[in-house]
């Protein structure tokens, strides 16, 4: 049997989708602090020297690996050979970087895919959902680990055509392998080594094809699963080596930070073994928070991709029943329900975990373009809607071209539910990098020297120092919140050296009040304020500059949406000519001298 997949994927679409995601990657908004002060904040300092460090950085704990951020600390530094850039446009530059690996990753991933049906839908999906709009130029690894699974998913769709067709057992085995490694890389350079949950179910692929391969040579089953177990134990080792090699120059001792933070996220801190889930230090949520966020980012996508094993385990019952093959659209029903698998396993993973954010949905967003695609695909195929509508209804019109019109039909008002979603999130929460790009005109302009930038509890908005000039430095007020802060790295970065020059860290997000500077330091700080006039001064910060003895001018403001004063048809869609928003205001002081 020939399998017919999508071989050639368009050209012009293949560009389309790459100029999306490069032409959007800097109107996304940051989504999380985490980004900022633990990848972009330690680039900054191996590229500038200065920057803010998180207690995961201390040698002390050693959280974070340094080979994570090396690859693209690499590239900034062929940027700066070729372009003359400033800070904020090698920032850019370097989120439309990962915007472009992560598109490459997208169409690797729907070109692979056997069904064409299948290919279209899962494009569409990805190219159109507010989650794939905002984590694609994001700089963290549950970002990485989501690009890294699509490549492994491509390369696990080619393994099953190859098989499929009875091609070369060489041939069909470097797909796999390749598939594993995407894994192993996943796992071992991210410093994220949860993800392993994704992979697992790969790994029994993998041992049971290598057994099956070798079933009717005596003896030679077992030495496969072997051979490959070797193989892998090589690969990992490989990676692993390299990696503690980076984390040694950048640490100065020898240290896993991926084993240090499995071992810190699951109950056995530097304390001891006190059991103790630090996570739930960061705050706890039920299973409505992912519920809700899946559903904003996904819409409809998210239901219809959950409910794709529950619709292919049933068609394989009515397939049994009707004696017909076990195959829709040149995908079988146990390789799918394998490719899928690691969704759900790393749903009930996250799920039941206390503490809950965002981007820990964000390695499972290939799962659901691909997950919703096949719920439909299956369905219709399943029922033969389309044939029917052709023999009872529309009979001169083609059973593709009705099938086409059917999908679009089903999957248009799931597109423009994520475009408008993904609309609202650059309308109503990008006021922080418009205003960080203004700070750094302003600073570039002016010339003195060891000027502080000074935020109270907007400082989980700050974009990164790459809007500071290498005269400025972040610097945190007082404010409501009273968790541990970042403080900025010394010369020595995250080496032994630095405690001698540091302030306390500590691993119970605790505060720590050396964090905080008085207001007369400050040259500049960033509120976001009332939009009305007689409601100014009600901030934390406002307060502070009434208190000062210097007098503050107000140098520009950028709105921002106020989500307590908004619908939540609103603040959910973007819907023109009947919008109806409130905004704050993002705004910029200056004291004056």
């Amino acid at each position: 049997m020939v399998v017919r997949g999508v071989r050639d994927w368009p050209l012009h679409l293949a560009a389309l989708h790459i100029a999306i995601r490069i032409g959007l990657a800097n109107t996304a908004p940051i989504t999380d602090c985490d980004e900022v002060f633990n990848y972009w904040e330690p680039l900054h300092f191996l590229q500038r020297g200065f920057g803010m460090q998180t207690w995961e950085y201390s040698p002390t704990y050693a959280l974070r690996t340094y080979a994570y951020l090396l690859p693209l600390h690499m590239i900034s530094k062929f940027y700066a050979l070729i372009f003359s850039c400033e800070k904020v446009q090698l920032f850019h530059l370097l989120r439309i970087t990962l915007a472009f690996f992560v598109s490459i990753s997208e169409l690797h991933l729907v070109k692979s895919i056997p069904s064409k049906w299948i290919s279209y839908m899962t494009w569409i999906f990805l190219i159109s959902s507010a989650g794939m709009y905002h984590s694609s130029p994001a700089l963290l690894p549950s970002s990485t680990v989501m690009m890294f699974v699509m490549n492994s998913m491509a390369e696990q769709f080619h393994f099953f055509t190859k098989v499929q067709r009875n091609d070369d057992i060489p041939v069909c085995r470097n797909h796999l392998y390749r598939a594993i490694v995407w894994g192993l890389l996943a796992v071992l350079v991210t410093g994220w080594p949860f993800c392993g949950v994704l992979f697992v179910p790969l790994g029994f692929q993998a041992v049971f094809y290598a057994y099956q391969s070798e079933k009717k040579k005596i003896g030679l089953s077992v030495v496969a699963v072997i051979l490959l177990l070797l193989r892998v134990l090589v690969i990992c080792t490989i990676i692993q080596i390299c990696v503690m090699v980076i984390d040694y120059h950048y640490y100065g001792k020898i240290i896993s930070p991926t084993w240090n933070i499995f071992v810190y996220n699951t109950g056995y801190g530097s304390a001891g073994d006190d059991g103790i889930n630090r996570d739930i230090l960061y705050g706890v949520d039920d299973y409505k928070y992912y519920v809700k966020n899946l559903l904003l980012n996904w819409n409809g996508v998210a239901i219809m991709s959950f409910a794709a094993l529950p619709i292919i385990v049933l068609d394989m019952i009515v397939s049994a029943f009707k004696r017909r093959s076990e195959q829709v659209q040149n995908i079988s029903h146990s390789q799918m329900i394998l490719t899928l698998l690691p969704m759900y396993l790393w749903s009930l993973v996250v799920f039941s975990r206390p503490h809950k954010e965002e981007r820990f949905l964000f390695p499972i967003y290939p799962y659901m373009a691909l997950g919703a695609s096949v719920s439909l695909n299956y369905c219709i195929e399943s029922t033969g809607l389309h044939k029917i509508f052709v023999k009872t209804m529309f009979k001169k019109i083609s059973i593709d071209a009705m099938k086409a019109a059917i999908l679009t039909m089903m999957i248009l008002p799931c597109a423009l539910f994520g475009i408008s979603r993904s609309m609202v999130l650059y309308d109503g929460y990008t006021a922080p990098l418009t205003l960080y790009s203004n700070l750094s005109r302003v600073l570039a302009e002016n010339h003195a020297f060891d000027q502080l930038v000074c935020v109270g509890g907007e400082w989980y908005r700050f974009p990164s120092s790459y809007y500071l000039s290498q005269r400025s430095s972040l610097a945190f007020l007082k404010s409501s919140f009273d968790g541990q802060l970042p403080q900025p790295f010394t010369k020595h970065g995250s080496r032994e050296q630095s405690l001698l020059e540091q302030g306390n860290f500590n691993d119970w997000n605790r505060e720590e009040m050396d964090r905080y500077v008085d207001i007369s330091d400050c040259a500049y700080t960033i509120e976001l304020v009332k939009n009305d006039v007689e409601d100014r001064g009600s901030s934390e910060v406002e307060r502070y500059m009434e208190d000062d003895e210097y007098d503050w001018e107000l140098l520009e403001e950028v709105d921002f949406l106020n989500a307590e004063e908004t619908s939540f048809l609103h603040r959910v869609l973007y819907l023109p000519f009947i919008r109806k928003v409130s905004y704050q205001k993002y705004a910029l002081f200056k004291r004056k001298n």
